[in-house]
């Protein structure tokens, strides 16, 4: 919190009696209102194509390409108890592009085209089809947290009793109020975004940057940082999965049928999305320095030094991948 005509934080801000001699409403504590506010829509354009059985091919395909908006948080989760609009934005389960085509194919008799009605070659080569889904969809959402907040340059400043809470996240002190930021009581301090963290990040695979860590910087005191979900994709997915199968009839009741099965048969492995999106910085502060105000922020100091790759802990780095192909013989009986 901040003393009335000052640019100074309230020393123990985190202390409940403090932050009531601070409030619009004395004597009392903290208020809670609960009311049905929070709305979310879905919009979306979506075509679909349909192929029946023609020269022993049948195909559905769909797109879909969509936006949902809406209040996000979890519950009393607001940033701002007095401009709600703070918590509307895209929300964490939107993908913006989905498609899927799933098939299924009748392949040619070669037994009967090539062997001239060999019931052995027959048997053998004919009556197999192929079937199979492919899906693509873009990445899950991502957000930006703050992570370790230090300060330097002035350490009498930086060690005053109560501004401790600005090196822990905590954000009571930052935003002049325990009632702002995200969570109830003491809400976590977010970081700013300048602009998409993903432009010009230079991703070149596994152990490299899915974010430029200069799209990230620390508010200016007693403001909010970015809140809105998504602030960015993760690296979106692809999916092919193939079946070959065939039936053999034994006899008028019975029959055999013998698969295989493919799941991702390219084995194409999906990226992960960034195994840290904690920024951290430092506040340096000039040795004369008499407020908070007269510091500045450093830029994210978690990256990877100059030539190096990414390592885990290192804002915005995608160092693994995941999946891989797996095959599935199956035999069944009908009887």
């Amino acid at each position: 919190m901040w003393a009335s005509g000052t640019e100074n934080p309230v020393p123990n801000a985190s202390n409940s009696g403090v932050q009531n001699s601070y409030r619009y409403y004395k004597p009392f504590g903290a208020i809670e209102v609960l009311h049905h506010s929070s709305t979310s829509n879905y919009n979306s354009l979506q075509a679909t194509a349909r192929r029946n059985v023609t020269h022993g091919l049948t195909l559905l395909a769909s797109y879909t390409y969509s936006k949902t908006l809406g209040y996000g948080g979890a519950f009393n989760s607001v940033v701002d108890p007095f401009n709600s609009r703070l918590n509307y934005g895209l929300q964490g389960y939107d993908r913006p592009q989905m498609f899927n085509i799933s098939y299924i194919y009748q392949l040619p008799d070669v037994g009967t085209r090539y062997f001239h009605g060999n019931k052995v070659a027959g048997g053998i080569l004919d009556g197999w089809q192929i079937s199979g889904i492919t899906n693509y969809q873009s990445g899950a959402p991502q957000g930006v947290t703050m992570g370790t907040f230090s300060c330097s340059g002035n350490a009498t400043l930086c060690a005053t009793s109560g501004n401790n809470e600005l090196w822990t996240g905590n954000g009571t002190t930052w935003y002049g109020t325990p009632d702002r930021g995200s969570g109830n009581g003491n809400g976590a301090m977010q970081p700013l975004l300048l602009f998409n963290p993903q432009k010009n990040a230079g991703f070149k695979g596994v152990n490299s940057t899915w974010l430029t860590p200069s799209a990230v910087t620390v508010p200016a005191f007693n403001q909010l940082g970015t809140y809105e979900m998504p602030q960015f994709l993760g690296p979106g997915s692809n999916n092919y999965d193939l079946t070959l199968f065939k039936s053999f009839k034994l006899t008028e009741q019975m029959r055999l049928e013998f698969r295989v099965a493919a799941f991702d048969i390219f084995n194409r492995a999906q990226l992960d999305n960034p195994n840290n999106t904690a920024a951290q910085f430092t506040w340096n502060l000039p040795g004369t320095a008499t407020a908070f105000n007269q510091g500045s922020p450093t830029a994210v100091t978690n990256v990877p030094s100059s030539g190096n790759v990414c390592t885990t802990g290192n804002f915005g780095c995608i160092t693994d991948k995941h999946g891989h192909r797996e095959m599935e013989f199956a035999i069944k009986l009908y009887f």
